[in-house]
């Protein structure tokens, strides 16, 4: 299992080297995610391996796509068009 403090470096590293000029949206998000403590403990429950980033915002866009109900959706361009 990933530690907190594993899981909040992904999180940076993914915000700089995967979303920096690409996606302000998940960069931002990344960067708050790493110094989340509950949403990091939440990822601690993760298998080795997978890449834990592209999980959760993957799951959390699967979800706003089904009609869940949250402010974020306001800033997905696929689901506010």
């Amino acid at each position: 299992m990933l530690t907190k403090e594993v899981l909040s470096q992904r999180f940076s590293t993914f915000a700089e080297n995967e979303c920096k000029g690409s996606s302000e949206l998940y960069q931002f998000l990344a960067l708050e995610i790493a110094q989340d403590d509950d949403l990091l403990e939440l990822c601690t429950n993760t298998l080795n391996g997978q890449p834990v980033p592209n999980l959760l915002f993957g799951a959390v866009h699967y979800l706003l796509l089904r009609g869940n109900e949250h402010k974020l959706k306001d800033f997905y361009p696929s689901i506010v068009g």
